[in-house]
């Protein structure tokens, strides 16, 4: 038989949360999970075109979304902030890739092939967690990218 933890004389230990504990906001640690109010079924589907226009536009899509909605949903502004911080990381490494090609353009045959396959890597893996993430709040659930400059907070 298990114990009712909301019967009296059982107090949870310091630090834990308590049940019906009220959300108090945004979290103090920028790569923790969104703890805002739940979203509405709008703001799902604003975050949801965030996702998928990560995909098709890269930083500017979301942007636009982010910038004008940011304001009136907490959600949208935690998510967008989120696709536009994994854009911005995305960007670097496409860099960083570009930079890398140049320095094996010099190794005939291996330098392109190690190039395309590091760019068609890091592109799948776009597409595969804008899905995961566009899936996610679909559900309103907050998406963390597992591998992200969290430049913007």
């Amino acid at each position: 038989m298990t114990q009712d933890p909301n019967a009296p004389g059982n107090v949870p230990p310091a630090g834990a949360p308590t049940a019906g504990a009220p959300n108090t906001g945004a979290p103090l640690d920028p790569s923790a999970p969104y703890a805002g109010p739940a979203p509405t079924k709008d703001e799902q589907n604003m975050a949801v075109l965030c996702y998928i226009l990560g995909i098709v536009t890269g930083i500017v899509g979301p942007l636009i979304i982010w910038l004008l909605k940011k304001d009136s949903s907490k959600f949208i502004d935690d998510q967008g902030k989120e696709v536009i911080n994994f854009g911005i990381t995305v960007a670097l490494a496409s860099i960083v890739l570009i930079v890398v090609g140049i320095i094996l353009h010099f190794i005939p045959y291996l330098g392109a092939a190690v190039t395309i396959l590091l760019r068609l890597g890091l592109y799948v893996s776009v597409i595969v967690l804008n899905i995961m993430g566009a899936m996610s709040v679909s559900k309103g659930t907050a998406y963390r990218y597992p591998f992200s400059l969290r430049l913007i907070k």
